[in-house]
């Protein structure tokens, strides 16, 4: 026997003509099949539009806000974490050549010593040779830029960290939506 046409007319929500109705009818009484599929949608039907639902249990809202929270605080742990390790690792990788160049060179622990002694005071001489190099070039700056850029650039600098603080202090005080249990 061919259900097609009748099982889809059970599950159209149009309006059937009079003769689809008539035909329709005829088929559910001769037919068990898709008599117990029309009775099987009027409950589910029936039972959908009730007022009867089952409700949560109470503090729903706030055990899956939590989870939520949860699995968040876990999520940027991972997160912070990976990056971390991501840092170390490049930090290790960029230090291998220099590590690698003291203890192939050093003959003692002495010799050793004394090559991050002289590293520490190349990078310190470098250092210094560019805080002299900026402060000459603050110093060529002031004496050539009007001193009314200066007040403008200041205010504009003091306004963008204003507003920074501003919206970083807003979004942080953000009221979570009430949900009602």
């Amino acid at each position: 026997m061919n259900h097609q046409p009748y099982e889809t007319w059970l599950f159209s929500q149009e309006e059937l003509e009079v003769d689809q109705l008539k035909e329709l009818k005829v088929h559910l009484h001769l037919c068990e099949q898709c008599n117990a599929l029309a009775t099987a949608l009027a409950e589910a039907e029936g039972q959908l539009s009730s007022e009867d639902l089952i409700a949560p249990a109470p503090g729903f809202t706030n055990r899956w806000r939590e989870r939520i929270q949860q699995r968040k605080h876990v999520s940027q742990k991972r997160h912070t974490s990976l990056l971390f390790g991501a840092f170390s690792a490049g930090a290790l990788i960029l230090s291998l050549p220099l590590i690698v160049r003291w203890f192939l060179i050093a003959l003692s622990p002495g010799d050793i010593v004394i090559r991050v002694m002289a590293e520490v005071v190349d990078w310190v001489a470098v250092f210094g040779f560019t805080s002299d190099v900026t402060t000459a070039v603050l110093d060529g700056m002031i004496d050539t830029i009007p001193m009314e850029w200066w007040f403008t650039f200041a205010f504009v600098l003091f306004s963008l960290i204003s507003l920074w603080i501003v919206m970083m202090h807003r979004i942080q005080l953000r009221p979570q939506a009430e949900v009602i249990d």
